[in-house]
């Protein structure tokens, strides 16, 4: 349906046998695969918020005072709930663990006064930390992924009827593959749970020496996972690629009948936000505008690195929490995007605005 369109001057030209445009035929099927990429993506034109950072460290001594960052966001009953990876310094004895804020804008953020709401206290496997929070509103109730930790081993699985108080499942649901597989040094955290074809999905991070790539996993129950022998379904690109380093931070959405993934790709010391589709969850296509959400100014908060986006749709626009650095400290910024072209019906008939979340990964408002 994206050929129509292809200008009718070069179509006629083309079937008249003309050849003062002398196109070669490779030349045409270039023209063809660019037009069919830009129909079939659209495009994001991201906004970044003027309060950004809108959730910085909280003090000095906080247990999050430099690195808040991994949000992961649903806006329920008229309020958005974020959960995030805190952090402050190994001197002050805190270790990563998971906060909890509220916000009726989505920019003045108010921290829970109990934070942090999930450490690594509670199980050997964990090494003391928890981290990387992938939140999903699942028949009812909160339904939390983490991980374990910088180079942890093991993700986790947690529950909670209010988003404050969290009960964890005894044993890691997904850990590390084998010696030398794709998977076999750590694991980096996932996205948030989807609900597809009658089973749960989550898309996780592996890492190897050589840097990260994303990986699925399906369970039918949510507390036995399997991963799927593809894995990995999205690597890093070629070593002249803006991504060359790692994939990390994936945000996987229902669109219609297809799936919808931002994530962050890095290479070298800076790392930046690109997008990719999939019909199956397996096979993905990345956008060929990649990447779509880059660092900031020269000398502002987030001027080296953006990962880890956490999507909200509205009726008419994308809104994304994203970590951004400058070098150390980890901050959360808030962007905002009209929905590009292509997604506006598949979207319409995905998700039901004005109620809470579905489980489609898409976190839904009606603002």
């Amino acid at each position: 349906m994206y050929l129509a369109s292809i200008p009718d001057v070069l179509i006629s030209g083309i079937r008249r046998g003309r050849t003062r445009n002398r196109l070669t035929f490779a030349a045409v099927c270039v023209i063809v695969m660019a037009v069919f990429l830009q129909g079939a993506f659209g495009q994001f034109h991201w906004t970044r918020c003027p309060q950004n950072p809108v959730m910085p460290g909280e003090s000095l001594l906080g247990w999050d005072s430099h690195h808040v960052l991994h949000p992961s966001v649903i806006h329920k009953d008229g309020i958005y709930h974020m959960w995030y990876r805190g952090w402050s310094e190994y001197w002050v004895g805190t270790m990563a663990s998971i906060g909890y804020a509220i916000s009726i804008d989505g920019v003045k953020w108010f921290r829970y006064a109990r934070n942090p709401v999930i450490t690594g206290e509670f199980a050997d496997w964990t090494n003391k930390n928890a981290d990387n929070p992938a939140v999903s509103l699942i028949d009812g109730q909160y339904v939390m992924l983490f991980n374990t930790g910088t180079y942890g081993k093991h993700i986790g699985l947690a529950t909670s009827q209010d988003g404050m108080t969290w009960s964890t499942y005894p044993n890691p649901v997904i850990s590390v593959g084998d010696s030398g597989a794709w998977d076999g040094y750590a694991l980096d955290g996932s996205s948030s749970i989807i609900k597809w074809q009658g089973t749960y999905w989550t898309w996780y991070v592996g890492l190897r020496s050589t840097g990260g790539s994303i990986g699925v996993a399906t369970s039918t129950n949510l507390t036995d996972w399997s991963k799927s022998p593809d894995s990995p379904v999205l690597t890093p690109g070629d070593s002249s690629s803006w991504e060359r380093t790692s994939v990390t931070g994936p945000e996987v959405f229902l669109c219609g009948d297809r799936l919808e993934m931002l994530y962050a790709g890095a290479s070298g010391e800076r790392q930046y936000i690109g997008r990719a589709v999939s019909e199956d969850g397996i096979h993905w296509t990345k956008a060929h505008e990649n990447p779509v959400f880059l660092p900031g100014d020269p000398g502002s908060w987030d001027s080296t690195r953006v990962g880890a986006p956490s999507v909200v749709i509205s009726r008419d626009r994308f809104l994304m929490w994203y970590a951004g650095g400058n070098g150390y400290d980890w901050r959360v910024g808030l962007a905002t995007s009209p929905i590009p072209h292509d997604l506006c019906a598949s979207l319409h008939e995905s998700v039901q605005f004005g109620t809470d979340t579905a489980v489609t990964g898409a976190r839904v408002s009606d603002r």
